[in-house]
């Protein structure tokens, strides 16, 4: 009941709150963009491994495409996972390069054959014999330095950036030297040969005002031809049914925002594009502050977005992460042409095999519900006892749970079927997702919002521009109850020109409750799970260790679709809807074919994001 409360309370927050809009950028703003992401991992699988996985899962994409059902796999579990194994079994990204080294073994996986896409390098102890040292930017004591940081636990450590045009890597060395001396790692513009120099600075200070040394920002520049680290041998890979993706935004905990921020603006010459609510975002009983810092557009019309969150209270997912963790990335958000496609084809791989990444469950009452008669009236203009009749009928038939909640496969022609009247069908066919229907309009056709409620998609606009986002599950947990980083992918719709403008459509502000519901929701539901393993082990007689397995399967019939979660069965739907934003007339032209779709790729804003 306090999730339904606390959603209702945002959305009317949300009303009068908006992101105020991107400041001009300061002039002196390094020209800078996103590179690559360094993991530091518990462990790492020969790469022989990793090319099986992307086989596999290559194999299952194609049956896909050709439309064959596929068998269900083991169920899944999000702990103690290999995020390599994740990103080349969910994504089909691939592992495009590798350094064995004596002490630590490193992949780089990508999205992009040509490193233009989303990079994560992935570096964890060695299990087994090498000859060559590990490079620098590889080496054991970089991988300790950054789990004792962060209290024996696996991280994103280090947040690479390419420098572009004028920006070189000894002018990010003589802005550090001028503002933060004590913050670089080495006083140098460090060669690490083949052509890579670098510079690199801690990111955050500590409370006593000194360096943290959890997590590395990484200045790189290389010569023509150059590799993206040296070391890394290149391995074949077949990236064509790999979805583009590229970095979009890399999201920080810290104990000091403002202190970060100074770092950003004096070093880069960054500054904050986007205040939420003059940087204090209520969730219930979590209070946090949130600022994007970020830099001009680069000549390749990207830009680099830095969020920024500090927790003001000691509930809630940020200052739990602080308090376990410390300060850290939170997560990396990587922008993709088809979002639903993604998560469709995701959670199919997933289910298949067992491997791969979940997503954080939306509650439906985010979409829409159908509470009472009165709101059925409401839209669908029948009279107040015709519509009673109506909603007694479909929850007669089941179509309409208790919570309000309608059949999501309940179109108007099945709703017909039960009430009969054509207006009032339409209305309860549309309160499938009446909340997005009313922000966005005909934004998309009727296929295409079930599409995003089927998905769990979370949706944000700003002006005439749209961001559609999902949160996956923590990765580099090992434990339930523990913090972790996780990844966001994104899809953004710009109004104003066909290819998708940096930074379009916010950050989420009105999903920001969500998201920490979401978090600690599945958390306890982490937790219940944790505790059924436990009585079936110490229940389960000696030797049916095989049936124990057998058990885990599943039907293809009984994946779990996103159905409202539990908690919400007993609570009242939010008392306000999710706010309305005005379109104009591009959305009316945008809205002019009302062919259904299986995905909203169909409508204008999914056809521009797939020619960017």
């Amino acid at each position: 009941m306090r999730s339904a409360r606390a959603l209702a309370w945002l959305v009317a927050w949300s009303l009068t709150h908006c992101a105020a809009p991107f400041s001009a950028v300061a002039p002196r703003a390094a020209e800078l963009r996103f590179d690559h992401v360094q993991i530091f991992a518990d462990e790492v699988a020969p790469v022989a491994d990793y090319k099986r996985l992307e086989a596999e899962a290559a194999a299952l994409g194609a049956r896909l495409d050709a439309g064959e059902a596929l068998p269900a796999g083991d169920a899944f579990d999000g702990l103690n996972r290999d995020v390599v194994r994740q990103l080349v079994c969910a994504l089909q990204w691939r592992v495009a390069a590798s350094c064995e080294a004596r002490d630590t073994a490193s992949v780089l996986v990508s999205s992009a054959a040509d490193g233009a896409g989303a990079n994560f390098v992935v570096t964890a102890p060695a299990k087994h014999d090498a000859d060559r040292a590990a490079p620098a930017w590889a080496g054991l004591d970089r991988w300790r330095a950054a789990v004792d940081a962060k209290r024996g636990r696996g991280s994103f450590g280090v947040l690479a950036f390419e420098a572009l045009g004028a920006t070189s890597c000894a002018a990010v060395l003589d802005a550090y030297r001028r503002s933060h001396r004590d913050l670089l790692v080495d006083d140098a513009v460090v060669d690490l040969g083949e052509g890579v120099r670098v510079v690199e600075a801690y990111a955050y200070r500590d409370a006593d005002g000194g360096p943290d040394r959890g997590t590395v920002l990484r200045f790189v520049e290389r010569d023509d031809g150059a590799p993206l680290l040296p070391g890394l041998t290149p391995t074949p890979a077949d990236f064509s049914r790999t979805p583009r993706a590229r970095s979009d935004h890399w999201v920080s905990n810290v104990d000091d925002r403002g202190g970060f921020l100074d770092t950003l603006r004096d070093a880069l010459g960054y500054e904050s594009k986007v205040e939420f609510a003059s940087g204090v975002v209520a969730a219930g009983e979590a209070v946090i502050e949130s600022t994007v810092a970020g830099g001009g557009e680069a000549r390749d019309g990207s830009v680099v977005f830095l969020p920024v969150n500090n927790a003001l209270s000691p509930a809630g997912h940020v200052a739990q992460y602080l308090e376990q963790m410390g300060q850290g990335v939170q997560h990396v958000a990587s922008r993709v042409d088809d979002l639903v496609a993604l998560v469709d084809r995701a959670n199919e791989l997933r289910d298949a095999t067992g491997e791969g990444l979940a997503f954080l469950n939306v509650p439906r009452s985010y979409y829409g519900d159908l509470p009472d008669a009165a709101t059925l009236a409401r839209r669908s203009g029948a009279p107040l006892e015709d519509a009673e009749a109506a909603l007694d009928a479909l929850r007669a038939a089941g179509a309409v749970d208790a919570a309000g909640l309608v059949d999501l496969e309940l179109d108007a022609a099945r709703a017909a079927a039960l009430v009969g009247d054509g207006a009032v069908a339409a209305a309860v066919a549309e309160s499938r997702y009446a909340n997005l229907k009313d922000m966005l309009g005909d934004e998309f056709d009727e296929a295409g919002y079930v599409a995003i409620v089927r998905a769990n998609v979370l949706v944000d606009a700003q002006g005439d521009d749209v961001l559609l986002q999902i949160f996956t599950q923590p990765v580099l947990r090992r434990a339930p109850g523990e913090e972790a980083p996780f990844l966001e992918f994104i899809q953004r719709v710009c109004a104003k020109r066909d290819a998708p403008r940096a930074g379009c459509g916010g950050f989420g502000i009105r999903n920001f409750l969500v998201l920490f519901l979401s978090i600690e929701l599945n958390a306890a539901a982490d937790d219940a799970r944790a505790r059924t393993r436990r009585r079936r082990r110490r229940t389960r007689p000696r030797g049916s260790a095989a049936s124990g397995a057998s058990s885990r399967r599943r039907t293809r019939s009984s994946r779990p679709s996103p159905t409202p979660l539990a908690a919400e069965a007993d609570a009242p739907p939010p008392a306000t809807k999710r706010p309305s934003t005005p379109r104009g007339g591009a959305r009316t032209a945008a809205s002019a074919s009302s062919r259904p779709s299986p995905r909203p790729s169909r409508t204008r804003c999914a056809r521009s994001a797939r020619r960017a």
